[in-house]
């Protein structure tokens, strides 16, 4: 449909294989969204609930390696999350990578200033720099979580 056509057009960023890919495999992009949801409501929880979602994230990482792996890409998610909340903020919501999300991240990116936002995503940045030089992945998570 010309909806899913332009949900899959945003939340490929370009990327014609990366749309195929989501369009050919549902369960792939219900994945992508079970996680965006979820990362969307750690902004509305508290501190003790946003703790135990970190255990979902590690979920199946044995060492601390795949933690580092499965938390990178996890980063990832973040950032555009954020990057959308900073386009809601300061200009049109037609250029979201997450339009179906759309709603929620506008009421979301109404509690932050941009200034917040951009500090949150320095940490996101941080973290991933940080990564490469073996720091313990749930302590990061944590350290972010903690800024939110």
């Amino acid at each position: 449909s010309r909806e899913q056509a332009k949900i899959l057009t945003a939340l490929s960023c370009g990327q014609i294989g990366l749309a195929i890919d989501y369009l050919a495999n549902p369960e792939l992009f219900n994945s992508y969204l079970e996680k965006m949801g979820r990362i969307l409501a750690m902004f509305n929880q508290d501190l003790a609930s946003k703790f135990k979602n970190i255990e979902s994230i590690f979920l199946g990482s044995k060492t601390n390696m795949e933690s580092t792996v499965v938390l990178a890409e996890e980063l990832n998610y973040w950032q555009l999350i954020l990057r959308d909340m900073l386009v809601t903020k300061n200009s049109d919501d037609n250029v979201l990578f997450n339009l179906h999300f759309r709603d929620q991240i506008k009421k979301i990116a109404g509690n932050y200033s941009t200034q917040k936002l951009l500090e949150l995503l320095q940490v996101v940045k941080t973290i991933k720099i940080y990564l490469n030089y073996n720091i313990n992945p749930r302590l990061a998570v944590e350290n972010l979580l903690i800024n939110l």
